[in-house]
């Protein structure tokens, strides 16, 4: 065996000049071309460490040298390797190295003091002289400054060395391992449910709508399809007639009856039901001013309650024709029509033709005529009572069929309800749907969406967040548009596709092209919100629910953190959440059952329902 030789780098007497012992192993230098690549990494990771040792202690040192001594410990790692691969056939070792290059946080006892080392043949002595080097070098990178503080980046031998961006990129590194590591903590600790109230609710709202759909079949209440309302002229051949108190048509005067384009059950028979409406469930002030006008108008003696008229109103009285008929009309009224006058009303035994007729007008309206034009408008004549003031119109319309819950009439009011509070519309609504069409798009959306929802959030949550959408949803519908006839889950759904953009937002950095994400819910709100601007669906529910989905869904629903920025972030939005949602709840109640004014809006009614074309109006 030749004799060991000493190294410059392990305390060789000689000291060679470095730019000769360069050029030298350059020369020298007989290997093949791929083991340059296999030692390329080994330079370039023993300049640095060289280049550590002399930043450490203040000596910028002979970068040629340094480099120098690189390169003859890359040229005997790889002498050693290739006679171990001639004489034993492998590449272990060399695969080992790799390894070891690739380390930065094992433990080390390497004396930084001892400089006298040997050069050695052993490649296990090799690799642990590497190891210790290695984590010495990167020890001191990273080793707090005179006083305690990081390390100065600004340092000239870090920057000329280029290690300030070096020990950046590697805390960039180390801080996003750590990040991924916590963030794969938290998705493995995150439960996973069973999604029972999602299934279970898509199955009652299609068993709740065969149930209502054959009911309105055996009551003969199947509105007729289509997307336009049929319009019918009264003509001189109309079944049945349009005919006046005096007699004669009115030639021209228009019926309206609504289709349903979503196949399913009459708007009557669905507010009978349980569908919302608003003055069922409250004491409407709109409806209150025009009772009162009412009452003001059909003002005379002998009335029960009593309804004396005042200053120079003459009020109604007794009507009667030459051809016998009588009715309760103006004298004006009744002197156009060539009748004569009576101030008392008239007796329920005589030839009553003029009576009240509810909803030919609109619902919750009142009109005194013949039952023939009653029953041309679509109203329901009143055959019992002779005014429009003593006759509770919305008492037809709140009962519920097959159950016997309504309201009631006013004593001293006989028009008005007396305190409706079906506050109970506002739950069963959700569960009743205008159509086959409808229950279908809602169930579809209720699955796909709710399931993974109630996966990650629980059964609890998600009929938090179910209930307050729908609830909170259907009342500012209601105060919004408090003459529409309103039903099924359209705001429950709406605040789930709010809950799904909420959750984008909070796993942005786990989700994959985040942004065509977004633009695909957003195209989803946007689209069914258009589809909300018609005259069929209200629209404010809509909106309503979606922004109690968001609010709800930065409370309730489960978050994965990126780090402590992320952590104080989130935490901020649960805690202006919870007191923002509970305001916004007592508000929308506040807002529907006191404050009962939407004309601070208006222009708020085409968010509702646009008026596309003539036969489409937002009536």
């Amino acid at each position: 065996m030749p004799p060991r030789k000493r190294s410059s780098w392990f305390g060789s007497d000689e000291a060679p000049k470095p730019g000769n012992r360069l050029s030298s192993m350059g020369k020298n230098d007989n290997s093949r071309p791929h083991r340059d690549k296999r030692t390329s990494a080994f330079a370039v990771t023993l300049q640095r460490g060289a280049d550590g040792v002399a930043r450490w202690f203040g000596v910028s040192g002979d970068q040629e040298d340094a480099r120098y001594r690189q390169m003859q410990y890359r040229q005997h790692v790889v002498n050693r390797a290739d006679k171990k691969h001639h004489d034993f056939g492998g590449q272990g070792n060399l695969g080992q190295l790799q390894n070891v290059m690739e380390e930065s946080d094992s433990d080390s006892d390497f004396d930084p003091d001892k400089h006298d080392h040997e050069m050695t043949r052993d490649v296990e002595e090799g690799l642990y002289f590497y190891r210790n080097l290695r984590d010495e070098e990167n020890k001191k990178i990273v080793k707090p400054g005179w006083f305690g503080g990081e390390i100065n980046n600004r340092r000239n031998s870090l920057i000329n060395a280029g290690l300030a961006e070096r020990r950046k990129s590697k805390h960039r590194r180390l801080s996003k391992l750590k990040r991924d590591t916590l963030v794969m903590a938290q998705l493995e600790a995150l439960p996973v449910y069973r999604p029972v109230f999602t299934e279970l609710m898509c199955f009652f709202l299609f068993i709740i709508f065969l149930f209502l759909m054959a009911y309105a079949y055996t009551e003969g209440q199947i509105a007729p399809f289509g997307l336009a309302n049929v319009k019918t002229l009264c003509t001189a051949d109309s079944i049945p007639s349009c005919e006046l108190f005096n007699g004669t048509l009115a030639i021209g005067t228009e019926s309206v009856s609504k289709r349903n384009f979503m196949y399913g059950p009459t708007e009557d028979l669905l507010l009978h039901v349980g569908a919302k409406f608003a003055p069922c469930m409250r004491s409407d002030s709109l409806l209150e001013r025009d009772a009162l006008t009412t009452r003001t108008k059909e003002c005379g003696p002998n009335r029960d309650p009593p309804n004396t008229c005042e200053g120079f109103t003459t009020g109604y009285g007794c009507c009667t024709l030459d051809s016998g008929r009588k009715g309760m009309t103006s004298n004006d009224q009744c002197t156009q029509d060539g009748g004569t006058w009576e101030n008392s009303l008239c007796n329920q035994q005589d030839f009553i033709y003029v009576r009240p007729c509810c909803g030919a007008l609109g619902r919750g309206t009142c009109d005194i005529t013949t039952e023939n034009m009653c029953d041309f408008l679509g109203g329901s004549y009143q055959i019992d009572k002779l005014l429009c003031s003593e006759t509770l119109c919305l008492q037809g319309e709140c009962q519920l069929d097959k159950v016997g819950f309504g309201i009631t009439a006013d004593p001293t009011i006989p028009n008005l309800p007396k305190n409706p509070n079906q506050w109970y519309r506002f739950i069963i609504s959700l569960f009743m749907h205008s159509g086959a069409i409808h229950v279908t798009a809602i169930v579809l959306v209720l699955w796909f969406i709710g399931r993974d929802i109630e996966k990650q959030a629980g059964m609890l949550r998600m009929v938090l967040i179910f209930f307050i959408c729908g609830i909170c949803g259907n009342v500012i519908a209601s105060i919004f548009s408090p003459r529409q006839v309103g039903m099924g889950a359209n705001p429950a759904v709406y605040g789930l596709i709010g809950c799904v953009l909420v959750e984008l937002f909070q796993t942005w950095q786990l989700v994959e092209k985040p942004y065509r994400k977004l633009l695909k819910v957003i195209f989803i709100i946007v689209f069914f919100l258009l589809i909300g601007t018609t005259s069929y669906l209200d629209n404010w529910s809509h909106i309503a629910g979606f922004a109690f989905g968001v609010v709800s869904g930065i409370l309730f629903l489960p978050y994965i953190t990126f780090g402590s920025w992320d952590v104080t972030r989130k935490r901020i939005l649960v805690f202006i959440s919870f007191p923002l949602l509970i305001i916004m709840i007592i508000m929308t109640f506040v807002t529907f059952y006191v404050i009962q004014n939407t004309d601070f809006c208006s222009w708020c009614d085409y968010l509702n329902c646009i008026p596309y074309a003539p036969e489409l109006p937002c009536e």
